[in-house]
């Protein structure tokens, strides 16, 4: 059982030291792979904006010297990488796209390693989050008001507030899977997936009904089109 339970941590480690090597082989990795030297570089703002730095190199020197106790442990410090690297840089420009890119590539190969259901700190899939989207378009604006005061308290990195228009907006690939999970429990609580799924049903049944309508219009249009233009005997 001990042997087992070794092997067991043993390959996790090996697993995300392998995905660590190959990540660091790629050209988007060059930002990441040694830590920011923000001194050097001048970003007097970094530590302030960035108060947990992290970068592949001290990932991989911890994986090492066995610092994580599970692969989540590892994961987070991994993730945190792209996520600092987003918050800092402005959507658009070449560190986040090299950041969102290579965070893409670690969830969909650690996906292999992590069992879903175990990692709470997941990102939103494009599907949870085109669902969860989607019932924030749905509900009123004062139960959006809500669902933003939630996130301006769990994480306010995503959230960027435009002082001209007074409006705010949800920068979705800083939204951590925790923040995401507790906005999607909240958004749920005021419209229920049940309520959503009956709304989209009855939605469905009139689109049908139109259909059906607009075919049987057409038919009769093109019945009568074709008698106008039929060959006289």
């Amino acid at each position: 059982s001990q042997g087992r339970e070794h092997i067991e941590m043993t390959g996790w480690r090996d697993d995300i030291s392998k995905l660590l090597v190959k990540i660091g082989s790629k050209k988007e990795s060059e930002f990441f792979r040694e830590p920011v030297d923000w001194e050097a570089m001048g970003l007097t703002d970094y530590p302030i904006i960035i108060t947990q730095p992290m970068d592949l190199r001290t990932a991989r020197e911890r994986l090492e010297a066995d610092y994580y106790d599970s692969a989540l442990e590892a994961a987070a410090d991994i993730r945190l990488i792209f996520l600092n690297a987003m918050t800092y840089n402005a959507p658009g420009s070449r560190v986040y796209v090299y950041a969102k890119t290579l965070s893409d590539f670690w969830e969909t190969s650690c996906a292999n390693i992590i069992k879903m259901e175990e990692d709470v700190d997941r990102p939103a899939s494009v599907e949870e989050m085109t669902h969860w989207v989607d019932k924030c378009h749905r509900i009123s604006a004062e139960d959006l008001g809500r669902v933003l005061k939630l996130l301006d308290n769990i994480c306010p990195n995503c959230l960027v507030k435009r002082s001209d228009t007074n409006e705010v907006e949800v920068n979705v690939d800083l939204l951590n899977g925790k923040a995401f999970r507790e906005a999607a429990a909240l958004t749920n609580t005021i419209l229920p997936d049940i309520v959503l799924a009956s709304s989209s049903r009855r939605s469905l049944a009139k689109s049908s009904a139109a259909a059906s309508a607009a075919a049987a219009g057409n038919s009769q249009g093109a019945a009568t089109a074709a008698e106008e233009h039929a060959p006289a005997n």
